[in-house]
């Protein structure tokens, strides 16, 4: 193949894309910012590659390692980017005056596309890139402390991915036909950025282990028998963490179908798709032993404080949701309502829901 394509972001699920588009056959420049190229850049080229195992192992080589933008974007059209949403901004200013031409793809989108659209506009930048994105990261992958090294546990199913304007849905499947990954096209970037299932699995399973992860320094279970080691619990009562977690999907798929798409909305029930990682890999099980983590700093603000201010919009209740934000608000010591993207932050605020669906079309 020998398509040159760019991974922006070298944490966890940048090490797992550009890992599998190397091995894929593709040429990719990676890119960190400048502050974090010693950790996650200068490992790869000591040693060469990224050492990847679990699912599709082997030494993954890098055509370029860099934290220059420029250097990055150079002779690329397709640019992936994996980043946490509190990042958009900084990696949105650094490469928008550079997209012209290119097709930006964020992994998880979360709402990205309007942010770069806005920046674009507002500037006056000049470039019109494809902007898309996916539902979310298409890996379940861990770096487990070592340099240059990515264990992925396993891969999604499908992504559900669009374009901004989703007119362009075409030129974005037939520039990404030669991805490992399975990226199931549908009608609109707020689909995508609504549809983000990591705020349902995250959030329930801090704030009802909170306990366990502060007394336990992070050796806890995090998922439930559903999942671990793929016992089945049919026929057994919900356990609470199952019960919170179709609360919140069921208002999030409420808040969806007032928009106007469908949304699954039954818990996840039987075994993970194909997993790598043995299950008594207890460096790979371990979490955080802190409540001051991406699993709520990430998905309260980006995720359930977004879903709860699209449900007043559209008139839905979300009191499950509602009360998870303000659980996580005093767990943490902040106010993620008021730090949270809201429609108004997003810029639709006078708005209303036809005019915000339209706005993605």
């Amino acid at each position: 193949m020998g398509e040159r394509i760019a991974v922006l972001g070298a944490g966890n699920g940048g090490y797992a894309l550009a890992s599998d588009l190397a091995l894929s056959g593709y040429k990719v420049s990676l890119f960190e910012l400048d502050r974090f190229s010693d950790f996650n850049l200068k490992p790869i080229e000591e040693r060469s590659g990224i050492e990847r195992e679990g699912m599709r192992p082997g030494l993954a080589k890098m055509n370029v390692l860099t934290s220059n933008i420029e250097e990055a974007l150079e002779d690329i059209k397709v640019v992936n980017v994996t980043i946490p949403a509190f990042a958009h901004m900084e990696f949105i200013q650094l490469m928008a005056p550079h997209l012209e031409g290119k097709t930006v793809i964020f992994f998880p989108l979360n709402f990205a596309d309007v942010k770069l659209r806005r920046f674009i506009d507002e500037r006056d930048l000049g470039v019109e890139p494809i902007i898309a994105g996916g539902e979310t990261m298409p890996y379940a992958c861990r770096r487990m402390g070592k340099p240059a090294y990515i264990f992925v546990r396993w891969t999604f199913p499908r992504i559900r991915v669009s374009t901004m304007p989703a007119r362009k849905i075409a030129s974005l499947m037939e520039s990404t036909k030669g991805y490992p990954i399975n990226l199931e096209p549908v009608e609109s970037t707020l689909e995508v950025s609504m549809v983000y299932e990591n705020p349902v699995g995250h959030i329930p399973m801090m704030i009802l282990n909170a306990a366990s992860i502060e007394r336990t320094a992070g050796y806890w279970e995090i998922f439930y028998d559903t999942l671990v080691g793929g016992k089945n619990r049919e026929g057994k009562p919900q356990r609470s963490q199952e019960k919170l977690i179709e609360s919140i999907k069921h208002e999030q798929g409420s808040v969806c179908k007032e928009l106007g798409f469908s949304f699954e909305t039954e818990p996840f029930v039987g075994e993970l798709t194909s997993p790598a990682v043995p299950w008594s890999l207890e460096t790979y099980w371990s979490m955080t032993d802190r409540m001051d983590y991406r699993y709520l700093t990430e998905d309260v603000p980006y995720g359930l404080v977004t879903w709860a201010s699209f449900g007043d919009l559209v008139r839905v209740e979300t009191p499950t949701i509602d009360a998870c934000i303000q659980i996580s608000s005093v767990l943490l010591g902040r106010d993620f309502g008021s730090e949270g993207v809201t429609v108004e932050k997003l810029g639709f605020g006078g708005m209303d829901a036809k005019q915000i669906v339209d706005y993605f079309k």
